[in-house]
C-alpha cells in the first residue's frame, strides 16, 4: 500500500479534527456494548498520530502513530486479533497496555473504496481474550457502516466548515463544465489554492484556530467569486475554482484578487490576530486535459512552482 496515496486518501475525507458526531459515536458504543468491551473507538491514522474520531470508554482524543495498535492494523486488509497483548512482542510495550491495561485487541481496518486503509475500527479489553468469529464479523459490519458515513460527508454538496463545494461534487460539477465548454467552444480556467504553512498555525494555536482561519478564508473566497464559478474544498487546506468563460490572462487576475484579499485580512479566532497567505496555481482548459484529475495535476504543478518561488504568488501552468 502507498503511503503517500494513503495519506492523500484520508485528506480527501476532510474529517481530521473534526468533532465528534453522532453516527460515529453510537458505532463506537454499539462495537462496546455487543462485544462487552471496557473501551472501542473509530480512529484515523494520519502520518503522525492515531487521531480519534469517535470514543466510547476512553478519554483520549489522540496518541502518537508509532504507539498505537491501529497504526498496525492498517497494515492489512485482515482483522487485526491479539487476545494476549503481553504475550505479544509488538505490543506488550505499547503505552494502551502499560497505561490502560489493554491485555487484548481486536480491529478492523477501514477501507476506502479506493483500497486504502485510513484507520482502524478497535475494542479493547483489559484481561486476555479469544475474540471469536462472531465478534469479528461484528466489528466488520460496523466498520462498513463507518465508511459509509464517511461516503455520505463526501457526496454531500457542501463542506461544512467553509462553505465550498466537496471534492467529490466539486469533481462531478467540473466534469459536466468540462464537457459544455467543450461542446459549446466556451473557455475556462482552473485555480489551486493552498494556504501556506498552515500546519504551522494548526500547530502553534490548535486545530479550532485552523478552523476558523478555513472558515473565513472560505468566505473571502465566497464573497469575490461569481456565482457560477464552483469553489471546493478538495484537501485539508487546498482548494480549487472552476472559472467558466475565462481565459488563463483572466484567471491569473482573479487569483491575483483573491491573493491580496487574503495577504490584507488579519483573521482572528481565540484571541488571536493572525495573518496567513495562499499560493495559486492556475492551467486553462485546453485539448490535451484529459479529465478533471488531469487538470488539477497540471494547475497543482503550477501550484508547486509558486510555493517553490517563494509563496503568496500565483503561476499559471
Amino acid at each position: 500500500m502507498s503511503e503517500k496515496g494513503r495519506l492523500a486518501a484520508l485528506e480527501r475525507k476532510a474529517v481530521l479534527d473534526t468533532p465528534h458526531e453522532e453516527p460515529f459515536d453510537r458505532i463506537a458504543e454499539i462495537a462496546r456494548l455487543v462485544l462487552k468491551v471496557p473501551m472501542a473507538n473509530v480512529g484515523l491514522v494520519d502520518a503522525q498520530r492515531h487521531w480519534l474520531k469517535a470514543a466510547s470508554g476512553i478519554s483520549l482524543s489522540e496518541i502518537p502513530r508509532e504507539a498505537s495498535f491501529g497504526n498496525h492494523t492498517i497494515q492489512s486488509e485482515c482483522p487485526l486479533v491479539v487476545p494476549d497483548t503481553l504475550a505479544d512482542p509488538r505490543f506488550r510495550d505499547l503505552p494502551p497496555v502499560r497505561d490502560l491495561g489493554v491485555r487484548a485487541y481486536l480491529g478492523v481496518p477501514l477501507h476506502t473504496s479506493e483500497g486504502f486503509n485510513i484507520g482502524a475500527l478497535s475494542a479493547f479489553d483489559v484481561k486476555p481474550r479469544a475474540f471469536t468469529p462472531e465478534d469479528v464479523a461484528i466489528m466488520r459490519h460496523l466498520a462498513a457502516l463507518v465508511m459509509n458515513e464517511f461516503e455520505l460527508r463526501e457526496i454531500a454538496a457542501k463542506d461544512g466548515l467553509t462553505g465550498a463545494m466537496t471534492r467529490r461534487s466539486w469533481i462531478e460539477g467540473v466534469r459536466q463544465e468540462i464537457e459544455r465548454c467543450r461542446r459549446y467552444d466556451i473557455a475556462g480556467s482552473l485555480v489551486m489554492m493552498d494556504i501556506d504553512h498552515f500546519k504551522k498555525v494548526n500547530d502553534t494555536y490548535g486545530h479550532p484556530v485552523g478552523d476558523a482561519v478555513l472558515r473565513s478564508i472560505g468566505e473571502v473566497c465566497l464573497t469575490e467569486l461569481r456565482n457560477a464559478d464552483l469553489f471546493g474544498r478538495v484537501g485539508g487546506e487546498e482548494f480549487a475554482i472552476f472559472l467558466p468563460h475565462t481565459d488563463a490572462d483572466h484567471a491569473r487576475i482573479c487569483a491575483e484578487r483573491l491573493r491580496t484579499r487574503i495577504d490584507g485580512t488579519f483573521f482572528r479566532a481565540a484571541g488571536a490576530r493572525l495573518h496567513v497567505t495562499a499560493s495559486f496555481g492556475i492551467c486553462a482548459l485546453g485539448n490535451d486535459i484529459a479529465s478533471v484529475e488531469h487538470w488539477l495535476h497540471r494547475a497543482d504543478a503550477a501550484l508547486y512552482r509558486a510555493k517553490r518561488d517563494g509563496r503568496n504568488l500565483c503561476c499559471v501552468a
